[in-house]
């Protein structure tokens, strides 16, 4: 591929954490022909302490956390206090004890959207939403318990913001907004959102599964009543690992549980404890999965998120200008030049088939809708049966991307 970077594009940076391959496992390692551009299903490779860290929660420190006084219980719970810690500053609050560490992204907004809706009222949800929320709040309209009503995210923040005020009625109790889409590029302006929604008295509620760890999150700044995201994406954990910050006004008392069970607090009770986060925690935690997760926000906090941000940002940039350059592919907002995700579609040849294809090649891409039906309305992939979404992660390399501009290049030319 005789191209190269333009004068704003970023070159890797010549660091330890620069090179993918060498924080690959031992079973990738096996395939290093392999190229991954995948992240926004999940990240991969992870830093190489996450494996490590695991590995010894698993045989060091396998108590239970919380569930004893014995020393691996202590040792457990020492580990999940660290990565709560960790947790709160990445996400920008001031109460380690507000983050509530969940299984995945999923879990984590059914948590916090069926908490803030427990009352009923209208809610307002923004037209780029996954399924996670999408889902939960049409089977909420459909019990009767809320009214939905989706909000367009078309122009700039202010006419987005304008459009969403426009839709506010004296019974909306909710408001939710995808911080960055997982198919495209489009970044809604949450801080603005969410300084409406605290100046109208209505909780706000922020997807971040495709911005935390590469951009900067705050649930002070965002003025959100609670941010969800996935331990296994931007953060770098592993699957099984998810969390809700919430905001540092919150009562505790005032939140009602999502699951119930046993807690490290108030055991001999028919309720939940009634304080953060044992109120919300529920059953015996993954703590392996945490203790991954722990590393992975580690080697977030070193590198900074608006290194990762930049570097991710401009390999989809070098992505775009090379693929822009082929016959009958087609570039989903080709001029946005924000997050870590490309969509694209090539004329006469259905996205799976070139995700089928790709796969062939050794090529890690996902083809569909990505659980965003939505999304993919919004920008005018969906009579195609979705797109291609290529996305990058932190340990991608600009020769990834030139492994797959020759082979869409070969596709095309066929």
């Amino acid at each position: 591929m005789k191209r190269s970077l333009n004068q704003n594009t970023r070159q890797i940076p010549n660091r330890p954490y620069a090179s993918a391959r060498a924080n690959l496992t031992a079973t990738a390692a096996q395939n290093v022909s392999t190229v991954y551009l995948d992240n926004a299903a999940t990240s991969f490779p992870k830093p190489k302490g996450v494996a490590e860290e695991i590995v010894r929660a698993v045989n060091e420190y396998g108590g239970n956390p919380g569930r004893g006084s014995h020393i691996l219980s202590r040792r457990a719970a020492s580990k999940i206090n660290e990565a709560r810690e960790l947790a709160s500053q990445i996400l920008g609050s001031s109460k380690p004890e507000n983050i509530i560490f969940t299984h995945n992204a999923t879990e984590a907004l059914n948590m916090a959207i069926n908490a803030a809706t427990l009352s009923g009222g209208h809610v307002l949800m923004s037209d780029i939403e996954h399924n996670s929320v999408y889902r939960v709040l049409s089977e909420l309209a459909r019990r009767g318990r809320i009214t939905l009503e989706i909000y367009p995210t078309l122009g700039k923040k202010e006419a987005i913001v304008k459009a969403l005020e426009s839709r506010i009625r004296q019974d909306t109790v909710l408001v939710v907004a995808c911080h960055r889409s997982n198919i495209a590029p489009i970044e809604l302006p949450v801080e603005e959102i969410g300084a409406l929604c605290k100046k109208r008295g209505i909780k706000f509620i922020v997807d971040a599964s495709q911005s935390a760890g590469s951009t900067e999150v705050s649930v002070n700044k965002f003025s959100a009543w609670a941010i969800c995201a996935p331990g296994h994406k931007g953060l770098c954990g592993v699957q099984g690992s998810g969390l809700v910050a919430f905001g540092e006004d919150i009562i505790p008392e005032d939140v009602a549980p999502f699951y119930f069970g046993g807690s490290a607090l108030s055991v001999s009770e028919s309720e939940m404890p009634g304080v953060f986060p044992h109120r919300m925690e529920a059953g015996t935690l993954p703590t392996p999965a945490i203790a991954g997760l722990c590393e992975g926000m580690k080697y977030i906090i070193e590198r900074g998120v608006r290194d990762i941000d930049a570097y991710e940002g401009s390999l989809i940039s070098y992505a775009k200008e090379a693929l822009s350059s082929l016959p009958r592919v087609k570039i989903y907002l080709p001029d946005e030049q924000t997050g870590a995700v490309m969509l694209f579609n090539i004329d006469q040849i259905p996205c799976r088939d070139v995700g089928e294809y790709l796969d062939r090649q050794g090529i890690c891409v996902r083809s569909g809708f990505h659980c965003a039906p939505l999304a993919h309305r919004r920008v005018g992939s969906y009579q195609s049966g979705g797109g291609v979404r290529v996305s990058v992660g932190p340990f991608s390399q600009k020769s990834d991307i030139d492994r797959l501009y020759s082979a869409i290049r070969y596709l095309v030319s066929r």
